[in-house]
């Protein structure tokens, strides 16, 4: 079990490269290339959709793996498919660009599929509470999965961040699911987690090629649905985790979006003010940016494996201190900026 699940996400990681970095030879051939305009924060003309590696071979190999080892179920392959069918989506708006009421609408679809196979919790544990969803847990669940598949698109906007929190999520809830029991979640965790490093390789900046929106929007769906999936049968891994680990993203999206309606902008209008985009524009590097919201990712991460594989620290410590690094781009902000310039 375990040299057939190391062989998987090797391969997956190799493949998911050398796909990445044709695309980075020849994207502009087929049309698979990203422009600078006044809304990016790069300045040369970059090949796109590097993910679709990752994006489009991790299904196939997670469900292969699973099911020669551990065996897989109904659900885990819906979620597979739908996943493969959001990066499918993702790939179409990459090459040709589709309306963004479209891909809602299918994101939506791809969502509801995953509730309708069975992946909805009855219940959410909370530091001191567990609530209790009743009729309101179809909706919610909906909303978590196409709210953090659009949220992890938002987030991907310079060289390197989006794969990097990637990374750190799949290392960090892979570990706690091995350690709680869930292996069939661990071993998801392996095999994306190796993919996204294959592509990393070439996203690292200065970033040869762009994830796209195959990569983000299937990173993001895939880290919501699994979020759920972990939280329903035994053993189970908690949502709260899930929350913790990628509370950089989250922290920066939420805040922002709060900030846009506050203004009256129209939220599916581009845009630079997330607080990643502003620590660029006023003069952190892209490096520099993607290391601090690493950083702040593997610190909670380092904090969650603590937490639900060895019980320490208390709940109440490992969420604080879990969470108070996303205080930190804000708070530099306001502060002189680093030296350094967009690339």
């Amino acid at each position: 079990m375990l040299m057939l699940s190391l062989v998987t996400a090797a391969v997956t990681g190799i493949l998911s490269f050398v796909v990445a970095r044709w695309l980075s030879r020849h994207g502009d051939r087929v049309g698979l290339v990203d422009r600078p305009n006044d809304r990016s924060l790069h300045v040369s003309v970059t090949p796109r959709a590097g993910g679709a590696g990752f994006a489009l071979l991790v299904p196939c190999a997670v469900a292969s793996a699973v099911w020669l080892t551990i065996g897989i179920e109904a659900r885990q392959v819906t979620i597979l498919l739908t996943a493969l069918g959001v990066a499918i989506v993702g790939f179409a708006d990459d090459r040709w660009g589709l309306p963004a009421l479209l891909r809602f609408l299918l994101q939506i679809a791809a969502a509801a599929a995953v509730v309708t196979s069975g992946v909805v919790p009855s219940t959410i544990s909370l530091p001191g509470a567990t609530l209790t969803l009743g009729p309101l847990a179809v909706p919610l669940t909906i909303a978590w999965i196409v709210g953090l598949t659009n949220v992890y698109n938002f987030m991907d906007g310079i060289d390197g961040i989006a794969a990097t929190q990637a990374l750190v999520t799949t290392a960090a809830l892979g570990g706690v699911c091995v350690i709680l029991g869930r292996y069939d979640l661990g071993l998801t965790m392996l095999i994306e987690g190796a993919g996204v490093l294959g592509f990393l390789g070439l996203n690292w900046p200065p970033a040869r090629v762009f994830m796209g929106d195959v990569g983000s929007t299937f990173l993001g769906f895939t880290f919501a649905a699994c979020s759920i999936f972990g939280t329903i049968g035994q053993p189970r891994v908690p949502f709260l985790a899930w929350i913790v680990v990628l509370s950089p993203f989250l922290a920066d999206a939420l805040i922002t979006i709060a900030r846009r309606i506050m203004r009256g902008e129209a939220l599916w209008k581009a845009h630079r003010t997330h607080f990643y985009q502003r620590l660029v524009q006023s003069g952190w590097t892209h490096k520099q940016t993607t290391l601090l919201y690493g950083a702040c990712a593997m610190w909670a991460g380092r904090l969650t494996v603590l937490h639900y594989g060895f019980l320490m620290p208390s709940e109440a410590v490992y969420v604080s201190a879990a969470l108070m690094p996303v205080l930190l781009p804000p708070l530099l902000l306001s502060r002189q900026p680093l030296p350094g310039a967009v690339h």
